[in-house]
């Protein structure tokens, strides 16, 4: 768009220049915007009140280019996830059926006069002894990484968390970029990057240096570590026998890379540069050493039954802040002190949810402060924490509407790489007659688990709380109130139209209609009594047992109390209508099977030895055939939904489906067969931004 207006304009405390062409957020913080986003925008508001049609608006944006409405489409929707917009509730952009675009917020437009002798940002940002930082974001519908200097040097204990503002782009790249890490002088950054078709790890220099690949091959690499002493980066990628290995390799590409510890996640170097640390399984956390000496496990680490990944990161006094979670994904900053041998938590929740979700440890030089990603009050909204470890006090470091994660600190203290991340999810219903896949709901606030009503007109899912949602689309109805977190794995009785769910240790029924919510079993916990299914007042869920061969598959009975023992242990996903039978999948492998709930025997449909495995079965809607999923292993992230007759036979492949979260990659299928599956969309075109200034930050403390 030529010839931008002069005009400001306010709207819901956002502020939009068209002279400086910048956007303001209601924070005080500027917004960074594309330049076709900034165009659309400044159309709508201008024209706020009056319907814009799809043809002027092009017009106005690409006033020289012959562009495809789906270009205006991206444009519209990035701008909604920027402002934090619902398109079937909007706030500011509102779709007008038939038409076009409609701005709907009221916007002003100030005085000039009465903002007195303020001046623009950059005029003022050189006055005050700024120090240079550079920053990659990634904005399109994912991923931003950034590296900013921190309130440096060797202070003790942090006065106020450094805001990450005034960044400015310095290049982009058409693929996701992520997990960096810095050079010890801070002058190269290296990160993971599927630009090539595949994660692996790319090097380039800060601000503007090209990037250049330094691993290759089919298999993805992750979690680079770059040695604080070397021109060396550890990384992960698996073995040959698919085992994932911590592997070396030098920052020039002058040689291969090398396997130097097998079974290794999350590797990361000391600062010496001699030893890193890393976790098998969940939770194992173990340090090796690069001069041949033996690999030692960490003793003593709480053993608690959630399952976040522990991300452990040492410091030079051999102190390693990890991260913990007392039940299920959402996790707590611990320390393990090297001193007293001594663990110590060093964050807590205030909301429904048992821990506060952080992520990314990373150490500053200091040996005392930590910074880490943490999400307090919802897992969508992750922000930059710093934590002094002596104090146990937590202020945060971003600002905004959130989504940052995956900080990581210079060998000298001064420069933070972060990436940025405001993910979408989306409850998208697929047909398999047709292979179109159509949106019908979006959220940045999560979604998890969705399931289908017995006549498979509605679904029930949650995030925050929990929502029901007609499966042709429409705006969710919240049905659970509370804290986030406190409701949390809905199921829905095949048989009525009642919903189950957890609230804290808690099961609840709930009538959607009535709004009636009411207890049925107490000191029934998810992490102990899960893949709940229902029929009516008959409950099928598994007992877990840390014994092996005490876990078991029930069927419990509500009027009568009584709980019977199925012959099979099964994850229980579905009854049938009729309540004499349960689907579900044989623990231990990939086998389907159908159980008669009065004999309590259960017969394969498909074998767990077959070529194609099975998981999450789901009736359909008449219940002659079983729909499944199949992970795709060479391809993260991505599933196949595969078909199969009740009583077995040559299973079919109908479609794939992905982007999702790997543990919440759950589907339903809707009264007419199409597939209701959650997407999450966290991938865009990379940006790397460049800030002088932190500014005084956030005064947020807590945790």
């Amino acid at each position: 768009m030529t010839g931008a207006s002069d005009s400001e304009f306010v709207f819901r405390g956002y502020r939009l220049d068209g002279r400086q062409r910048r956007l303001w957020g209601p924070d005080g913080e500027p917004v960074p915007l594309r330049p076709k986003e900034f165009d659309a925008l400044l159309a709508l508001v201008r024209l706020a009140g009056s319907p814009v049609s799809k043809d002027e608006l092009m017009s106005l944006v690409w006033p020289d280019t012959v562009v495809e409405e789906n270009n205006l489409n991206q444009v519209v929707s990035r701008l909604r996830q920027i402002l934090g917009d619902d398109r079937n509730d909007p706030v500011f952009i509102a779709t007008i059926t038939g038409r076009g675009y409609q701005f709907v917020a009221t916007v002003e437009t100030p005085d000039v006069a009465d903002r007195g002798d303020e001046k623009p940002a950059d005029e003022t940002a050189g006055s005050k002894g700024w120090r240079w930082a550079a920053a990659v974001v990634v904005l399109v519908t994912g991923a931003v990484l950034g590296v900013v200097l921190l309130q440096g040097g060797d202070a003790p204990t942090p006065q106020a968390p450094a805001s990450l503002r005034d960044a400015m782009l310095v290049t982009t790249s058409p693929s996701s970029n992520s997990m960096p890490t810095l050079s010890p002088d801070g002058t190269m950054m290296a990160f993971i990057s599927d630009r090539s078709g595949t994660d692996q790890v790319w090097v380039k220099g800060i601000p503007d240096g090209r990037a250049t690949q330094l691993t290759d091959g089919s298999l993805p690499a992750d979690s680079p570590s770059w040695s604080p002493v070397s021109n060396t980066i550890l990384f992960q990628r698996p073995a040959s026998d698919g085992t994932p290995s911590a592997w070396l390799v030098d920052a020039l590409g002058s040689r291969p890379p090398r396997l130097v510890v097998r079974d290794a996640v999350d590797p990361r170097f000391s600062p010496d540069g001699q030893a890193f640390v890393f976790r098998r399984g969940l939770k194992d956390i173990y340090i090796a050493y690069l001069d041949g000496g033996e690999t030692r496990k960490l003793e003593g680490v709480p053993d608690t039954p959630g399952f976040a990944d522990t991300m452990p990161t040492m410091n030079a006094k051999g102190d390693i802040a990890f991260v913990l979670a007392d039940e299920g994904p959402s996790g707590n900053l611990w320390l393990y002190e090297a001193a007293t041998a001594e663990f110590r938590q060093l964050t807590r929740s205030d909301s429904g949810f048992a821990g506060v979700w952080a992520r990314d440890p990373a150490w500053l030089p200091d040996n005392q402060t930590v910074i880490y990603a943490a999400s307090p009050d919802e897992p969508a909204n992750s922000h930059l924490w710093r934590v002094d470890t002596r104090s146990g006090e937590s202020m945060r470091l971003s600002t905004g509407v959130g989504g940052y994660a995956e900080p990581a600190v210079s060998a000298d203290g001064e420069k933070l790489a972060y990436v940025y991340a405001q993910p979408l999810w989306r409850l998208v219903r697929s047909d398999p007659r047709t292979g179109e896949h159509r949106s019908i709901h979006e959220t940045r606030k999560g979604v998890a688990l969705p399931a289908v009503s017995g006549d498979g007109h509605s679904i029930v899912f949650f995030g925050e709380k929990v929502f029901t949602l007609p499966v042709d689309g429409g705006p969710p109805q919240q049905v659970t109130f509370g804290p986030p977190g406190q409701a949390t794995l809905p199921a829905w009785s095949r048989s009525d139209n009642t919903i189950y769910y957890h609230r804290d240790r808690t099961l609840q029924r709930l009538d959607p209609v009535t709004g009636m919510d009411e207890p049925v079993l107490e000191d029934f916990h998810w992490s102990e009594k899960n893949w709940l299914a229902a029929h009516g007042n008959r409950l099928a869920y598994r007992i877990k047992s840390r014994w092996p061969g005490r876990a078991r598959s029930v069927i419990h009975d509500l009027d009568s109390s009584e709980i019977l023992k199925l012959d099979d242990d099964i994850l229980p996903t579905d009854w049938s209508r009729d309540g004499k039978t349960l689907l579900g999948r044989r623990l231990g492998d990939y086998g389907l099977l159908t159980c008669d709930t009065e004999s309590l025997a259960c017969k394969p449909i498909l074998d767990g030895d077959a070529e194609i495995g099975g998981a999450v079965p789901r009736w359909s809607h008449d219940e002659t055939r079983v729909f499944f999923r199949r992970a795709l292993q060479d391809k993260p992230g991505y599933a196949e939904i595969w078909v199969v007759a009740r009583d077995g036979g040559e299973p079919e492949r109908l479609f794939e489906l992905g982007p999702y979260q790997p543990r919440n990659f759950f589907f339903a299928v809707a009264h007419d067969d199409t597939v209701i599956w959650p997407e999450y969309d966290n991938h865009g075109n990379p940006e790397i931004w460049m800030t002088r200034d932190l500014g005084a930050g956030s005064e947020e403390r807590g945790q």
